[in-house]
């Protein structure tokens, strides 16, 4: 059953405030991402219960509606209600050839011929995250301190001229060296952790992935798994963690699409089970199938445990940062040692039937066609969101 993705986008965009309460939108692999002006006027209840929505999150000043892998279906149709100076740009064709272009590559090859005459520490900032961070908790001081000191009338190009000329150096000289030497150390304890708990700590991470993902706290462990990467080649407990709870997320999705009478949520544990399962994105998964039908959720988390004891008592680890699934699997695979592929083939499926059986023998409460039926007779009389609409 194809989706009215024209429909959705309206009932969408009515429950968020309409038109005009709408700053910008974007979307990610699974999300549309909303910038609204006033909170207050989004309908959460309404845009939870919408068919085609799988969960809703706010985060800082944004309001991201899960919609799944159609999601550049969905934004394409939410874009066509905006004005036109809120939709994307065409691209204007070839750039013109003119001296600003040739100067600036000059100017690119005079930098490159002075750099080895600057005495800062060699190090490789390729993949580092921690200079990045530190740096921009300290241009907000750094920002604040030049508002202060610079007159109104030359505020326009006086102030980021200045903030330029004070943090280039002092990201060069300074932080740049400490953000790596600060990596260097988390990564360090991170090991540390791994060395005393080995497979037990991969184990828990398993069990805890997707808590971690409904709080958006696993964001927190990517400046960790980059920089581990970076340093020693590999990345031996938060990745290989996350093939269980990806996969045992798809096999849950796989039982509940077996089992249900539901026709809509079949179709939507089907796509969530494809997409957790073969790309390792298990956000429809998570939101659409298990904390939707909550036992589900749990068999997912005694899978994820025990896939990834295995995980870490077979010495996996990532050579990348990739969503762990089967078509990134490869990211796992040692030359030196032939049998990790073996291994990481045997956890994938683990994953899978593990889940599928403990969703099976935990039973979950399957949502009644007659209310998906009734919820999307009432999404079909959403209220027009357009001017051109409201003047019919």
């Amino acid at each position: 059953m194809s989706k009215n993705y024209a429909a959705l986008a309206r009932s969408v965009v009515t429950a968020l405030g309409g038109v005009d309460n709408i700053t910008a939108v974007t979307h990610c692999m699974t999300r549309l991402r909303f910038v609204l002006k006033d909170d207050a006027q989004v309908d959460s209840a309404t845009l939870k219960t919408l068919s085609g929505v799988l969960g809703v999150v706010r985060s800082d000043n944004q309001c991201q509606v899960i919609i799944g892998n159609t999601v550049s279906q969905a934004y394409r149709e939410v874009v066509s209600l905006l004005p036109t100076d809120m939709q994307p740009a065409a691209p204007v064709g070839k750039p013109k050839l003119t001296f600003k272009r040739i100067g600036a590559g000059i100017l690119d090859a005079l930098i490159g011929t002075m750099s080895p005459l600057i005495p800062v520490t060699a190090v490789k900032y390729t993949y580092t995250v921690i200079p990045a961070l530190v740096m921009t908790w300290c241009l907000s001081y750094i920002e604040r301190w030049v508002d202060r000191i610079t007159p109104a009338v030359t505020k326009n190009f006086l102030k980021p001229m200045l903030i330029v000329l004070i943090a280039a150096p002092l990201a060069i000289v300074l932080i740049g060296p400490i953000g790596i030497w600060i990596g260097s150390a988390i990564s360090a304890l991170v090991y540390t952790i791994h060395g005393y708990l080995g497979w037990l700590s991969v184990a828990i991470m398993g069990a805890l992935w997707p808590l971690l993902v409904m709080t958006g706290m696993h964001r927190v462990f990517t400046p960790t798994i980059i920089q581990t990467i970076a340093e020693t080649g590999k990345e031996g407990m938060v990745m290989p963690s996350e093939i269980g709870a990806n996969l045992s997320l798809g096999g849950s999705s796989l039982a509940v699409a077996w089992k249900t009478k539901n026709p809509e949520l079949r179709q939507t544990a089907l796509a969530a089970a494809a997409s957790a399962i073969m790309a390792g994105i298990s956000e429809p998964a998570l939101y659409g199938v298990a904390v939707r039908l909550k036992r589900p959720l749990i068999a997912s988390l005694i899978s994820g445990f025990i896939c990834g004891a295995v995980a870490g008592m077979a010495g996996l680890a990532s050579h990348s940062m990739a969503a762990p699934g089967l078509f990134t699997s490869v990211q796992f695979f040692d030359p030196a040692n032939p049998m990790t592929i073996a291994w990481v083939f045997g956890v994938m499926a683990l994953a899978v039937v593990l889940s599928f059986v403990l969703t099976l023998l935990l039973g979950f409460e399957d949502i009644p066609v007659e209310d998906a039926a009734a919820q999307a007779r009432k999404n079909q009389t959403a209220q027009p969101t357009t001017a051109k609409e409201a003047s019919i």
